[in-house]
């Protein structure tokens, strides 16, 4: 079984119109388990879709596909219904203007803070995530500044890795 809260940005896909399905690996990753359960139970199921292969799933073939189905039935039945693009805009449009700027404020911070971790990762440096934080804030901070966004990063990065390269030889 995956890891607790592993992926859950990809447990479904949202189609914007109200209709939500959820992804097959998560499907799959149920029915596993409902597998699992009944294979330590030693429950077989016949089923003349199922390859003669002592190893073969137990869920197979149209019973598989029945299961994903009612499974994705009972789960969607939980959620809350999905509000239409037009309705969360006129949710967004009712926010006070402070919490819709802090809001982008701490979303530009992340993309920057994602950026600031590609880019090192592309110049071959690697660095904690407290790194990439202080990266990225620098960045912003000079982003306006007439140079180009390259070589802001690049100049930030390489002079972080020697930074911190040259504090690691003082302690020693």
């Amino acid at each position: 079984m995956g890891e607790r809260g592993k992926n859950m940005e990809n447990i479904y896909t949202d189609f914007g119109n109200g209709c939500i399905e959820l992804s097959p690996e998560f499907k799959g990753n149920l029915i596993d388990a409902v597998e699992d359960f009944l294979e330590s139970k030693g429950v077989t199921i016949d089923n003349p879709e199922k390859e003669e292969d002592d190893d073969a799933a137990i869920i197979y073939g149209s019973d598989y596909d029945l299961l994903a189905n009612a499974l994705q039935e009972v789960i969607m039945g939980w959620l809350p219904p999905a509000p239409h693009r037009g309705e969360a805009e006129q949710m967004v449009k009712n926010l006070p203007s402070e919490l819709i700027d802090a809001a982008y404020a701490y979303r530009a911070g992340e993309y920057r803070k994602e950026e600031a971790k590609r880019r090192a990762e592309e110049m071959g440096f690697s660095f904690d995530e407290d790194d990439y934080e202080e990266l990225a804030e620098v960045f912003a901070s000079r982003q306006d500044g007439g140079l180009a966004e390259d070589d802001i990063w690049e100049n930030l990065i390489k002079n972080h890795y020697y930074a911190l390269e040259e504090s690691e030889q003082n302690k020693n």
